[in-house]
């Protein structure tokens, strides 16, 4: 009687292995979404806060100043080279206008035509 006793006591100390991979597997799944919860709330969410924007920070409309000119490039059309010997010419048509802040900025630009694109 004593060994059937301590056989079942055995058992029971064992437990069913069912508890044992519920268990692992909560413990797979909580603590990545523990870690992804602190990494969200530490890392990314006051990057992403828009409230605590400063005035101080230029925005983008800002860059460029009321006093703004125009120039548009006058070259608007290239021959490309292509290797094989069968194909047609092919043209391509593109128009570049560039936004400058200034006068002298804008003599600049449309100073001397030379390649400036090649």
């Amino acid at each position: 009687m004593a060994e059937e006793q301590k056989e079942e006591a055995q058992e029971a100390k064992q437990g069913s292995p069912l508890i044992g991979l519920i268990i692992k597997g909560g413990i797979m799944v909580l603590l990545p979404m523990v870690l992804g919860l602190v990494v969200f709330l530490f890392v990314l969410y006051p990057r992403f806060n828009t409230e605590s924007v400063d005035d101080s920070i230029m925005l983008v409309d800002d860059l460029i100043p009321l006093s703004e000119v125009i120039v548009d490039l006058e070259e608007q059309r290239v021959h490309l080279i292509i290797d094989d010997p069968d194909a047609g010419g092919a043209i391509m048509l593109y128009t570049v206008s560039i936004v400058v802040d200034r006068e002298e900025s804008a003599a600049i630009v449309s100073g001397p035509q030379t390649a400036r694109f090649s």
